[in-house]
């Protein structure tokens, strides 16, 4: 019996060990996805819908020329290029439940004259696939920023 436990727990342990690699693969991949102002469009096959569509609500809110500069800041390197593939390494992902995932990534800007930064990729798993469902809190960020500019219009 005490065999049977062992060898259930290796083969849970396995298995938790192989849907972690898989989305640290998956977390990797999708650096090359976090949206910019320019990229919002592209990356939203990357994007969880309700995400993605926060995201645009935001972008497109009229007068917002003062906050776009700044918005656009949250989503890339510190050198302000896009987080791309090859300067994403992701340093840990942590599975919260079946659906969600958080990874920390670290991003080495393209410039030497910047340190790596660490972010964070919030990840939830549509259909089979892990997409991006916030960024660094930028959720949040548009959220409040949605309601404030609600409220600035009244």
């Amino acid at each position: 019996m005490r065999n049977l436990v062992i060898i259930v727990a290796l083969l849970l342990a396995t298995a938790c060990n192989s849907s972690v690699k898989s989305i640290e693969r998956q977390a990797q991949m999708l650096c090359e996805h976090i949206p910019n102002l320019e990229r919002l469009e592209d990356s939203g096959k990357f994007l969880t819908e309700d995400y993605y569509n926060l995201l645009y609500q935001m972008v497109n809110l009229p007068d917002l020329a003062p906050v776009l500069h700044e918005w656009e800041f949250w989503f890339v390197s510190a050198d302000g290029t896009p987080v791309a593939i090859d300067e994403c390494q992701v340093v840990k992902v942590e599975k919260t439940d079946a659906r969600h995932a958080t990874a920390l990534i670290k991003v080495q800007p393209e410039d030497s004259d910047y340190e790596s930064e660490e972010h964070t990729l919030f990840l939830e798993k549509v259909r089979g696939k892990w997409l991006i469902c916030d960024y660094d809190g930028t959720r949040e960020a548009s959220q409040r920023r949605i309601m404030l500019y609600g409220r600035d219009s009244e």
